[in-house]
């Protein structure tokens, strides 16, 4: 889903966006932590297959976003 998307679906739902914040491919260890090896190999084998499956538009490993909504009462 793109940003925008999810900006959509909460105000849709009475919510509010709290935080955003878009992250690097470098950065991505801010998010994730630190993975033993055996982790770190299922994510590039999982980065992989979405983006086989969605023929190339996505690409995991660009970028990651985080947002946190809040509902509103």
């Amino acid at each position: 889903m793109t940003p925008g998307a999810i900006r959509r679906f909460a105000s849709s739902r009475n919510m509010t966006v709290v935080y955003e914040r878009l992250f690097g491919y470098g950065d991505s260890r801010d998010v994730t932590g630190y993975h033993k090896g055996y982790v770190t190999a299922i994510l590039k084998i999982l980065n992989f297959l979405v983006s086989v499956f969605s023929l190339g538009r996505i690409k995991p490993t660009l970028c990651q976003f985080m947002m946190i909504l809040r509902k509103e009462t």
